[in-house]
């Protein structure tokens, strides 16, 4: 089971009411759709090489991204 890390964040007022009406849309929680993007943002930048793998990374197998995406996503909104 992964472990999960809580922190904060500021964000502008345009892109906090964009994040709320995203997650209104979709009907999933403002937190939960953050969550995603900035995981996903991450693997962008490890597939890109701007953010260099760790060597335990490349010796696991990573989770099936049901279980990481939230629910009712098309494979559209997997894009940053």
């Amino acid at each position: 089971m992964a472990i999960v890390k809580r922190f904060s964040i500021t964000l502008p007022d345009a892109v906090n009411a964009d994040l709320e009406r995203w997650a209104s849309i979709k009907g999933q929680p403002k937190a939960g759709i953050a969550a995603y993007l900035i995981e996903r943002g991450v693997e962008n930048a490890k597939d890109k090489g701007e953010l260099p793998r760790q060597s335990s990374e490349s010796e696991t197998v990573q989770e099936d991204e049901s279980n990481v995406k939230p629910d009712n996503w098309s494979s559209r909104d997997k894009e940053i």
